[in-house]
C-alpha cells in the first residue's frame, strides 16, 4: 500500500494498491478483508492529517458497502472527505475507486486524539 501526498488541503493524502494474487479470493477479486482494512486505514489517516494531528485515534465506527470486485492486477485508490468534527470525534465518508469505477463506499467514525504524552 502506498500513501500518495495530493497537496489538497481538503484530501491531503490518498492510499493506492495494486491488487496481487495474494489479495484476491477464489473468484479473483479483491477480498472484502483487505478493502475495509485498506478503507479503515485510508479514512482514519485522512482525517487525522486534515485535522492537524500527529498520531491518531480509535476507530469507533466503520460501515462499508461494496459495489463490485476488484480484480487481480487493478490498481485502487481512496478517496476521502472529512464530513465533521466534534471536540471528541471525527466523521469521514470514503470510496475505493479501480478501473471499474467504485468498488466500495464506507463512512466512519474516530475519537479525536488526545494530546501525545511527554517524553
Amino acid at each position: 500500500m502506498q500513501m500518495l501526498y495530493t497537496g489538497d488541503a481538503a484530501e491531503p493524502v490518498r492510499f493506492g494498491l495494486e491488487i496481487e494474487p495474494r489479495h484476491c479470493n477464489r473468484l479473483g477479486f479483491c477480498h472484502g478483508g483487505l478493502l475495509s482494512t485498506f478503507l479503515d486505514i485510508a479514512l482514519g489517516v485522512c482525517a487525522i492529517e486534515v485535522c492537524g494531528h500527529d498520531w491518531g485515534g480509535p476507530t469507533i465506527n466503520l460501515s462499508i458497502d461494496f459495489l463490485q470486485g476488484a480484480p487481480q492486477g487493478d490498481w485502487i485508490e481512496s478517496r476521502v472527505t472529512l464530513e465533521h468534527t466534534s471536540r471528541s470525534l471525527m466523521f469521514a465518508t470514503g470510496s475505493v475507486v479501480g478501473s471499474p469505477g467504485k468498488i466500495a463506499l464506507a463512512s466512519a467514525l474516530f475519537k479525536q486524539p488526545r494530546p501525545r504524552p511527554e517524553k
